[in-house]
């Protein structure tokens, strides 16, 4: 492995001391990672997995958002509302993208973040693959590999990188760096940058900072010294680490943490919140065997691999850390047994709420750099030094990289070829479903409040509508969990199933069941003014709109 930064006296390269040592080293162009290779990075991913707006898991944030800006908003819709309530998880989230919708149009400003956060993931895996193996060409090459190859190879639905615009991304794109400077020993910067992530996903920043807080422990009891010296100082320094994680993350952590433990009345008549959240709403999330025989065969030869690769890199002294890697995974094995049992056999409702298995994005992002690095130490010379060369073209690299993207960007605006078959919000403002929610926005009133089918997550975003409720959009307190789930079975009442894998097509076909007593009930009771339901389903109400897979009846009789 080369490397041209410059030695510790044991002979392992050294980060920058001083600030001359720093601006030394940027001049260098040798030692970041090229734009150009960021820039390919974020086009591959978006030729794979395409670029999402207002739909799925943005249910909840970009109506908020809207919310936020204009207050007059969403006044009648309870997500909105109960997401606006106070300080939570998603406060934070929504405040970043809140600062730019100030002066940019909200599409724009959220396009503009998750590129932003997609370059720094880029950045971020490269300067830890430099740490792991201070090999240029290997940690350039990491960084397709993690983000476009392996990013979704993992346990728990969780993944380093989206094709949407959400918090998880963020904290990961400061978390990831936030590693880099754990290994560098730079304790206080790690545990603040680990604090920052804990704003935008709380478990991401707080399930890192325990990992490597906990390994970090326990290497240093393994290599205390007689006298204890050495001892004293690492457990300083981890208390260091601690403090700044734990001041950094106070904004998260109180609010949090009264929010889930503070005593609000449950809805009698629906089940428990574990059941809510665990076996319902998010199986995907805490149930190792609702995880899918393909998320299995994707993430278990990824983790062996990597073990081998990292024993192969070790042995050849071409790995630094592998120790602590090697103690982190087995944490996090630890960890994720403890969530199979007190998740599968003891229903402990906290524990599911952990979703532990997300730190298996970390087994994925270390073990695919580790197999990068071996793949890559066993190329010819020529062709390491061709490759190497490329990188070395910075300006070229950048051109190409900038044609591509406007090449790409062009395409998929236009609707042309793959490109435009992976831009959501176009598509979607395109089909049938788009073509109501384009007349809700203009046709009703501002507080309008739709039933719509429960799969329907796009409809507060591009309607700029309130809804009943659907099943995406989702609050992860006890008492709002089960507020939750009684709106969504009064529009589609279902018996309990075991579990909510592939429950969507079921509460949809109920909600078309719907008799006339039902939506009168819907009327009453949440006032709702109108219902959208498919086109062919039947209801003693005037239409208001229809097309040609849509119906939208006025329930309420007014000029709504």
């Amino acid at each position: 492995m080369q490397s041209d930064a410059p030695a510790r006296p044991d002979g392992t390269p050294a980060p920058p001391s001083t600030i001359g040592d720093l601006a030394g080293r940027l001049q260098r162009p040798r030692q970041g990672l090229p734009l150009f290779v960021a820039l390919l990075t974020l086009a591959a991913a978006f030729l794979r997995f395409g670029y999402v707006y207002g739909s799925g898991d943005q249910d909840e944030l970009i109506p908020s958002l809207l919310h936020l800006l204009d207050g007059s908003l969403f006044t009648q819709d309870w997500l909105v509302q109960t997401v606006a309530s106070g300080v939570n998880v998603r406060t934070y989230f929504l405040w970043l993208m809140a600062l730019p919708s100030l002066v940019l149009p909200v599409w724009l400003s959220v396009l503009l973040l998750w590129i932003g956060v997609t370059v720094a993931l880029s950045y971020g895996v490269y300067g830890l693959a430099r740490e792991l193996v201070h090999d240029r060409l290997a940690a350039a090459l990491s960084v397709p590999v993690v983000i476009v190859l392996t990013v979704k190879w993992t346990l728990g639905a969780n993944s380093l990188a989206y094709d949407a615009l959400v918090p998880e991304g963020v904290a990961w794109a400061l978390a990831v760096p936030a590693i880099t400077l754990f290994l560098r020993r730079r304790w206080g910067w790690a545990g603040a940058l680990l604090g920052v992530a804990a704003w935008f996903h709380l478990l991401a920043g707080a399930q890192t900072a325990l990992v490597l807080g906990v390994v970090g422990l326990g290497r240093a009891a393994l290599s205390a010294d007689l006298e204890g010296r050495k001892w004293r100082s690492d457990l300083l320094d981890l208390v260091r680490f601690g403090g700044a994680f734990v001041l950094a993350a106070l904004p998260i952590l109180v609010p949090v943490g009264f929010e889930q433990f503070a005593t609000s009345p449950t809805v009698e008549s629906a089940p428990s919140p574990f059941y809510i959240h665990a076996l319902f709403r998010n199986p995907h999330h805490p149930l190792f065997f609702s995880f899918g025989a393909g998320a299995h065969l994707r993430f278990w030869p990824v983790a062996v691999f990597g073990i081998a690769a990292g024993r192969w890199l070790h042995q050849r002294g071409a790995l630094r850390h592998g120790r602590f890697l090697a103690a982190s995974g087995v944490f996090i094995a630890i960890l994720c047994g403890i969530a199979v049992l007190f998740v599968e056999i003891v229903p402990v409702t906290f524990v599911a709420k952990l979703q532990l298995f997300k730190l298996t994005v970390l087994v994925t992002l270390i073990a695919s750099i580790l197999i990068t690095a071996a793949f890559v130490s066993l190329l010819p010379n020529v062709l390491r030094r061709f490759s190497e060369g490329l990188l070395d073209r910075r300006w070229t690299g950048l051109a190409v990289a900038t044609v591509l993207l406007v090449l790409l960007a062009g395409l998929a605006v236009r609707g042309v070829g793959r490109p435009g078959a992976l831009l959501h919000p176009l598509r979607h403002q395109a089909s049938p479903l788009g073509e109501v929610e384009a007349w809700a926005r203009v046709a009703t009133a501002e507080d309008a409040l739709f039933a719509t089918p429960p799969s329907v997550s796009s409809f507060r975003t591009f309607a700029r509508r309130a809804v009943v409720a659907d099943f995406t959009g989702f609050v992860f307190t006890d008492a709002a969990m089960q507020t939750w789930f009684q709106r969504l079975m009064d529009i589609a009442p279902i018996t309990l199933p075991a579990t909510g894998v592939g429950v969507k097509p079921v509460l949809d076909a109920a909600y078309e069941r719907l008799g006339p007593a039902d939506w009168q009930r819907l009327q009453s009771g949440y006032g709702a003014d109108y219902a959208l339901v498919a086109r062919g389903t039947r209801l003693p109400f005037p239409i208001a709109f229809e097309n040609a897979e849509w119906t939208v009846y006025r329930l309420n009789g007014s000029s709504h």
